[in-house]
């Protein structure tokens, strides 16, 4: 019992760090100028029409998988010192602050809010809970490398099974806001 104590000790803290990374990279690219970010707008564009195209239950399932996806990979990517979820989460973090100011200056801020609450009330906390767990799996890896107790696989393993537990349910709920509830709410907000 005393030896899982620090283990979720240290999966909160690197959440924390993943948490703080994510808006602080949030915040750096809401800053960024239109002008610079506008090839990233137009990839998204590309694949936003995309996957408007497809049946509702579809995307929510494309949803589901992409994220799903990156989450169970990111955990034992974290073996790479930590390096590729902290990658993973400043990429991310720059990528919505720059659709936030676009969207922001085009819908505004309250739409622009209700196209990312409903879903990503869920969605943002289990990629940084995934996030989280590839750092712990960076942080025995470091400790292996000292000559210290580290146990990378061991990591790795809770991990993934803390992935399929906890990250699995919160993203397929989350998809099925993203594509059943968050468009009404943004409906509702944009005719107010």
């Amino acid at each position: 019992m005393l030896r899982k104590l620090p283990r979720k000790r240290r999966l909160v803290l690197n959440t924390l760090i993943s948490s703080v990374l994510f808006v602080v990279f949030t915040v750096l690219g809401s800053t960024i100028e239109m002008s610079e970010s506008i090839g990233i707008l137009e990839e998204l564009e590309t694949l936003s029409e995309f996957l408007k195209g497809l049946p509702t239950p579809i995307l929510a399932l494309a949803i589901f998988a992409n994220n799903f996806v990156k989450a169970l990979l990111l955990i034992p990517s974290g073996a790479v010192f930590g390096l590729p979820p902290i990658a993973f989460i400043a990429f991310n973090g720059l990528i919505l602050g720059v659709v936030f100011n676009y969207s922001a200056a085009n819908l505004g801020v309250w739409t622009t809010l209700a196209g990312i609450l409903p879903h990503g009330i869920l969605e943002i906390p289990a990629i940084l809970m995934a996030s989280g767990l590839a750092l712990n799996v960076g942080w025995e890896v470091w400790m292996k490398v000292l000559g210290r107790d580290g146990k990378p696989k061991a990591a790795i393993k809770e991990g993934l099974k803390t992935c399929l537990r906890v990250i699995l349910p919160l993203l397929v709920v989350a998809a099925l806001i993203e594509v059943y509830v968050t468009p009404l709410i943004v409906m509702l907000i944009a005719r107010a």
